[in-house]
């Protein structure tokens, strides 16, 4: 017969593995700012111009259609299909409301809190490797990391390094692959 746990006792234990998941990994600066080095590149007045400029009603409204309908909401407990349904009447507000995230400095904790759920991977959970974490994320913030994406997506061929593959459109780690296997050849 299977043990079950209380569900406070469930929670603690969960806690205490997330907490020992994401603890901060220690670093010496200087191996940091070696690494920042290697094959560092600038960004340019033009790009700077371009990744900082303020936010347009069109680039709100192409991170909100490259959202999928149909998710949980964040803390806010507001979705994705209330921003479309009531596009017309609060985008002038919405936009206001992310530029002042974007350019007037640090955004406040509370704006991007997340709320972490566990999510069963099977029918009848016993164990904790049986769930997923998920973090619940308000859709403004996911409309901002949007559309700072999609600013840097034209750019990183020009600042990331040419040795790298992830995140680079049209190169896949196959190509990671045979660059290190025409280098040992």
């Amino acid at each position: 017969m299977k043990r079950r746990q209380h569900p406070q006792q469930f929670c603690e234990h969960l806690q205490h593995i997330f907490n020992k998941l994401f603890q901060p990994i220690e670093s010496k600066d200087q191996s940091v700012q070696q690494l920042i080095e290697c094959g560092l590149r600038t960004v340019t007045t033009e790009m700077r111009a371009t990744l900082t400029k303020p936010i347009s009603m069109e680039e709100l409204w192409q991170a909100m259609s490259q959202d999928k309908l149909h998710k949980a909401p964040g803390i806010d407990g507001i979705c994705l299909e209330f921003y479309r349904a009531e596009w017309d009447v609060i985008k002038t507000e919405l936009l206001q409301i992310l530029n002042c995230m974007f350019t007037n400095g640090p955004i406040l904790a509370r704006q991007v809190q997340g709320q972490v759920v566990s999510i069963p991977k099977k029918p009848q959970p016993v164990k904790i490797g049986d769930y997923k974490p998920l973090t619940l994320l308000n859709a403004d913030c996911k409309f901002l990391a949007r559309i700072i994406a999609n600013r840097l997506k034209p750019l990183f061929q020009e600042i990331i390094h040419p040795q790298q593959y992830c995140g680079i459109p049209g190169t896949t780690v196959f190509d990671a692959f045979a660059t290190l296997r025409d280098a040992i050849a």
